[in-house]
């Protein structure tokens, strides 16, 4: 179960998006969540902050999920949801990281019971 006051750093290039993820995580207790839609912004947040939640979509210009969850883990991250709007990123994600259990994906359009139910996994 995720801690409710876990910092929790949401990544997704469209920028509605990645507001609403938000905003369902701060709804639902989860009051430290940060978001971006620019992935290079992101991933110097990450670089430089500790978090204890990373949420991000796999496919975006400059710097992908994938390199976003290649940082979580080597920082550690226990808690990672990938998201994706087609069925390769999962087959993508085992792939690439074979041995993680970690990281958990989910499909667009990502509901918020969905995404609730993936955090406090």
């Amino acid at each position: 179960m995720a801690d409710k006051n876990a910092k929790v750093l949401v990544v997704d290039d469209n920028e509605m998006l990645a507001e609403s993820l938000e905003l369902t995580l701060s709804r639902n207790g989860y009051p430290y969540t940060t978001k971006f839609s620019n992935s290079m912004d992101a991933k110097e947040y990450l670089l430089h902050n500790e978090i204890d939640i990373l949420v991000t979509d796999l496919d975006m210009p400059e710097v992908t999920g994938f390199e976003l969850i290649d940082i979580a883990l080597q920082k550690k991250i226990e808690n990672i949801v990938a998201i994706s709007a087609n069925h390769r990123g999962n087959v993508e994600i085992m792939e690439k990281f074979p041995e993680e259990t970690r990281i958990k994906y989910l499909l667009k359009p990502c509901y918020a019971e969905q995404l609730l139910m993936s955090i406090s996994a």
